[in-house]
């Protein structure tokens, strides 16, 4: 309580309240009435969400459930949908926001159905009411019940006022790093969209051959010749046992 001060926005979602690190995090509104996600703390009242996350939640908000969680020193606001399983994690620190969903006819990332979530330790648990199961959320574990996860990053867009720009080379650097099931090459994919995601190209798949590492090691991987475009999104994606980081991306245009 602060004597004498006030806030203008509530909670539109009962169960969207999550609290980490000395802050509040919830789904709510203003007196312009648009459901958005904001946090408060000592500072005051601030907006994590993007006109994205907004449109998503503009059709559902008193079915957002919410909840806060600590993952290898990295905080993270995560909501999700209770009616359609639809699930969007903020990592606080950085602001960005990810998407956990299913990829394709099968569910190959990450989204449990949480009605109930717990931090033990550095352990975040959360509990699935739909068959019962008890997940481990710890970023060490490359699959969803036994479901490869697919790790996805989307840039863009790349534009210059509607001028058709050429696109000579991409480069990608990443740090690896390996479980213990040895994995030695990683072949991600790089596909793109020039109809803002209406359509993909056909996806160029950037093998790589690397060494196991505990530590993390730098890979860069190239693809040339890649057209003109007056609008593009590139799609990274790396499946299968590798965890990285995403360190550059350089594009000679």
């Amino acid at each position: 309580r602060v004597t004498g001060g006030t806030v203008d926005f509530g909670v539109g979602a009962i169960a969207s309240v999550g609290e980490i690190n000395g802050s509040a995090y919830f789904v709510g509104s203003s007196k312009t009435g648009l459901a958005a996600v904001y946090s408060i703390g000592a500072a005051g009242v601030h907006k994590l969400s993007t006109p994205f996350i907004e449109a998503y939640l503009s059709s559902y908000v008193e079915d957002i459930h919410g909840y806060c969680y600590n993952v290898d020193g990295r905080s993270f606001y995560e909501i999700r949908n209770a009616t359609s399983g639809g699930c969007f994690a903020c990592d606080i620190e950085s602001g960005a926001w990810i998407e956990r969903s299913p990829v394709g006819s099968a569910p190959t990332t990450f989204r449990p159905i949480i009605n109930a979530y717990a931090q033990a330790g550095a352990a975040p648990y959360a509990f699935n009411s739909a068959d019962g199961r008890v997940f481990d959320l710890q970023a060490t574990y490359n699959s969803d019940a036994g479901a490869a996860i697919s790790r996805i990053r989307i840039f863009g867009p790349i534009e210059s006022d509607t001028k058709r720009v050429f696109h000579a080379q991409i480069r990608i650097e990443l740090e690896m790093k390996f479980d213990a099931t040895g994995a030695t090459s990683i072949a991600p994919t790089l596909d793109w969209t020039d109809d803002g995601g209406l359509t993909y190209s056909t996806a160029i798949t950037m093998t790589k051959t690397v060494t196991n590492s505990t530590t993390g090691q730098r890979v860069i991987l190239v693809a040339t010749r890649l057209g003109s475009s007056q609008s593009r999104y590139y799609r990274f994606t790396l499946p299968g046992a590798a965890k990285f980081v995403l360190k550059k991306c350089e594009l000679d245009l």
